[in-house]
């Protein structure tokens, strides 16, 4: 509401206000009024409604007029207003009675009177702004002289909001389906209000537009939907009150769900969705297909295309590649160098192709496609209508494996001139693939075969060259899977034993180098041989020898004819590789001053060796109590030196004998117990059994025995139960029973006594053998282990002489029936004898034709 131009000023001030008590009651307030005020008011209200097309329309018009007298400046004027008391004053005669709020004046004053003792101060429609502390002021004047002032008591006044009484609803609590495309009302309705000044806060987007066809209903309206817009729906009302300064303040808002299922429109469409395992070797390429299913292509339809990717090592599903309806290729989230390696096609109108070339181990996992059908509706909007997903294409991967072979072939040069060359080849006889590449290393050794090998060049994958322990060589390749080294100029102090290593490199898809594999290869055994030991050799005949375990080994080394000279002095080295290792250890070194070194040879093996010269040119290594450790491949260097004009000992020549390989075997099983199963009854509580352990074979004599006794219930029913034991080393260990008593009468033959037997003992008794052999490494080994036959006890009573019983040994049940029935055929036999002698007797006399002392055998004949 706008006040005129002749009431702007004093609304501005706050005299002149209008009011709105309820929604169908509004006051206009003068404060301040002047005689001028007098005269008539007229009301004018007009019913404004806004149609569905937003428009505002005015359907009815009202009237009311009211007649106004201003009696008194100070009095207040109100029209149509419903008052409140909130303080009541006493005043004094003559006196000034003035409002004050919060200690300050309230713009009311009034003029006493004498007949008037009580004034009221009347607040309508209270908002916040009056909340506060009133009180009044009484002043009393004598001829215009001020007498005295007098306060009040404070009146505290809150005012505080109206409880809202609002409430929203959808008008059905069933949820709202639609089919895909269509136009959807969400109606939502204020069924009741605070106050009819109310008014309420609501929103919308470009796709939803709100229409409210009353002025407490509201409608959102939803066009051409689609299955994304498929949710639940709130609908939140905020009320606001307007206070008697014009302000809005909101009260609590109200909601309320609308359930809403958009359904698709019935339709063919689906993928083909079978299942695939495809496997490719590294570096290849793989095409995964998507193909529509029948009936599913319409000429009017566009598609979406998206190509999902799990990988082998995860669970995470990411996308590759995105093929919109509009044709536009989205690879977002897919790192370069992937998407260089990636292509997607369309070879039909329903098929859809994605190939992945270079392909890498990191590119195994499942593969899977979705797409989306699309149609254009009305307004020229593309509309999602079916979507679906394909099967499953899982793809592995395989990586190149090792196929890399260099030449083993072990050869020997000797150079004869202190200026020549020789060349070590490194001959590749297999590749794992075609596009590796390799990288070559030459190491060298001692001539003495002692120390470890240093590398001394290397071609580097990427074709640089490194000298790591000599200058001046000269790589070649002659061909692509053939390297030469050249040592030019060789000089004594290049003997050694030369190999290769190489490594085979190749580049993965991802642009990282893999090492796919690696081998050795044989070795090339340089020496160099001066003018004047030229005719110096080293008888080299390859000799193999078995020897038993524990026993002795001779190893011998003789220079060929003519190679003894009286002036030289020789150096002497045995080698050995073992048989589980092809690296070459130095046994011991007889230096040509007389002196034998075993560095590196463990104490135990240093004690079992011992080195002998037989005749000038023959020397000697003898190996006692041979071990199976010891089996491998023997050989020696000998190196001739002369003494010089200075007094100097110079090494003239050097070379190396034959290979003699030695086999150890260990020693075999060849224990064996006595198996006879036995039994025995002992008829006194307190007598005694013994239980033999018959030792009939055995591996070896200098073997020694742990024995064990068992026993088992009479029954033969549970688990065996140790009782004895006499260990290796001679201690012995009570298991089951106390004083038992071992014996030993002979070395093959153990013996254990059982004395003051009782029944309790019975059962049935076995002895176990394990055989141990000290190795010549000073280590316990079992070689072998044998269990014996049964011995079955059991126990006889002493009162009835019936015997307990004991099951019999199955040897034995032949022998006991042979001898009941020869027993049984003996009585039969004594039997018939005295009948036919008693037919003979009764003839003399007949009166007595029993066999026995009386008539009547039952009854006893008395004695007198």
């Amino acid at each position: 509401m706008e006040p005129g131009v002749r009431y702007r000023q004093r609304a501005e001030t706050g005299d002149v206000r209008t009011l709105r008590a309820t929604p169908d009651n509004v006051t206009l307030e003068i404060a301040n009024a002047l005689p001028s005020d007098s005269g008539t008011y007229r009301c004018t209200v007009s019913e404004w409604v806004t149609e569905t097309n937003g428009n505002v329309k005015n359907i009815d018009t009202q009237s009311q007029e009211l007649n106004a007298e201003v009696l008194s400046v100070d009095s207040l004027i109100s029209v149509n207003l419903k008052g409140r008391t909130e303080q009541i004053v006493s005043l004094l005669p003559n006196g000034v009675i003035t409002w004050w709020k919060d200690q300050r004046s309230y713009h009311i004053r009034t003029q006493g009177q004498q007949d008037k003792v009580s004034f009221i101060l009347k607040v309508f429609r209270a908002s916040v702004q009056e909340a506060g502390t009133y009180q009044c002021v009484v002043e009393a004047f004598l001829r215009q002289t001020r007498r005295s002032l007098k306060l009040s008591n404070e009146l505290a006044v809150l005012v505080r909001k109206p409880d809202s009484r609002l409430s929203v609803s959808t008008g059905s609590r069933a949820a709202l389906e639609h089919a895909v495309g269509s136009d959807v009302r969400m109606e939502c309705s204020v069924l009741t209000v605070t106050t009819n000044t109310s008014r309420f806060a609501v929103d919308g987007g470009q796709k939803y537009s709100l229409v409210r066809p009353k002025a407490r209903s509201y409608n959102l309206l939803l066009r051409n939907a689609g299955t994304g817009d498929s949710g639940k729906y709130h609908c939140v009302l905020e009320e606001w009150l307007q206070d008697p300064h014009g302000d809005w303040a909101p009260l609590a808002s109200k909601s309320a769900l609308i359930q809403l299922l958009i359904t698709p429109q019935e339709s063919r469409f689906s993928v083909t969705k079978g299942e695939s395992k495809v496997t490719v070797q590294e570096s290849e390429q793989v095409h995964l297909n998507c193909t529509l299913g029948p009936g599913s292509v319409t000429p009017t339809s566009h598609y979406s295309l998206t190509w999902f990717f799990v990988p082998a090592s995860s669970s995470e599903r990411m996308t590759l590649v995105r093929f919109s309806h509009d044709a536009l290729l989205d690879y977002t989230g897919v790192n370069a160098e992937l998407m260089k390696r990636m292509s997607f096609y369309r070879p039909a109108l329903g098929s859809f192709s994605l190939a992945i070339h270079n392909m890498d181990a990191q590119d195994s996992g499942r593969y899977s496609c979705q797409v989306d059908e699309y149609l254009l509706d009305c307004e020229g909007e593309w509309l999602q209508r079916a979507t679906d997903q394909s099967g499953v294409t899982s793809v592995s991967v395989r990586q190149t494996e090792s196929n890399l072979h260099v030449a083993k072939d072990n050869s020997s040069v000797t150079m004869d001139n202190q200026q020549g060359s020789f060349v070590m080849s490194c001959n590749i006889t297999s590749r794992s693939s075609a596009g590796s590449v390799f990288e070559v290393t030459w190491w060298r050794r001692q001539a003495d075969g002692g120390g470890e090998p240093h590398p001394i060049f290397r071609a580097r994958r990427d074709f640089t060259l490194e000298h790591l322990g000599r200058e001046r060589l000269v790589l070649g390749r002659p061909r692509a899977d053939l390297y030469t080294l050249t040592v030019p100029d060789a000089e004594p102090s290049d003997s050694g034993h030369y190999y290769c290593h190489v490594e085979e490199w190749l580049l993965s898809p991802r642009h990282t180098w893999r090492k796919i594999a690696q081998d050795t290869s044989g070795y090339l055994a340089v020496s160099f041989q001066t003018q004047a030991g030229r005719n110096f050799t080293v008888l080299k005949p390859n000799v193999d020898v078995s020897v038993q375990e524990g026993g002795d080994m001779f190893l011998y080394c003789k220079l060929g004819p003519g190679s003894v000279a009286r002036a030289s002095h020789y150096s002497f080295t045995w080698f050995f590789v073992p048989a589980s290792s092809s690296e070459r250890m130095t046994l011991l070194r007889f230096s040509h001053d007389a002196l034998l070194d075993y560095t590196g040879v463990n104490a135990e093996l240093m004690k079992r060796m011992s080195f002998y010269r037989p005749a000038l040119g023959s020397f000697s290594l003898a190996i006692h109590n041979m071990d199976a450790q010891d089996s491998g491949r023997y050989s020696c260097q000998v190196d001739e030196y002369l003494l010089d004009c200075e007094g100097e000992w110079l090494q003239k020549a050097t070379d190396q004998s034959g290979v003699t390989t030695v086999s150890v075997h260990q020693t075999e099983s060849a224990l064996r117990l006595q198996r006879g199963d036995d039994n025995i009854t002992v008829s006194d509580q307190q007598g005694s059994f013994v239980i033999s352990c018959n030792i009939t074979s055995r591996s070896s004599a200098g073997s020694v025995f742990e024995v064990t006794w068992w026993r088992r219930q009479a029954d033969g029913g549970g688990e065996p139960r140790l009782i004895f034991r006499a260990r290796r080393d001679f201690t012995l260990e009570h298991l089951g029973r106390e004083r038992l008593v071992l014996g030993r009468p002979r070395a093959d033959l153990y013996t254990l006594t059982v004395p003051d037997a009782e029944p309790s003992d019975s059962g049935h008794y076995y002895c176990h053998v394990e055989e141990w052999l000290l190795s010549p490494r000073h280590t316990w080994r079992k070689i072998a282990q044998d269990t014996s036959g049964y011995l079955a006890v059991s126990f006889q009573t002493q009162g009835d002489g019936s015997q307990l019983e004991a099951p019999c040994a199955s040897g034995m049940l032949p022998v006991v029936l042979s001898v009941l029935i020869v027993l049984l055929l003996l009585g039969i036999a004594v039997l018939a004898y005295k009948l036919r002698k008693a037919g003979s007797w009764s003839a003399n006399r007949k009166s007595d034709r029993s066999l026995w002392a009386e008539s009547n055998p039952l009854k006893p004949k008395l004695e007198t």
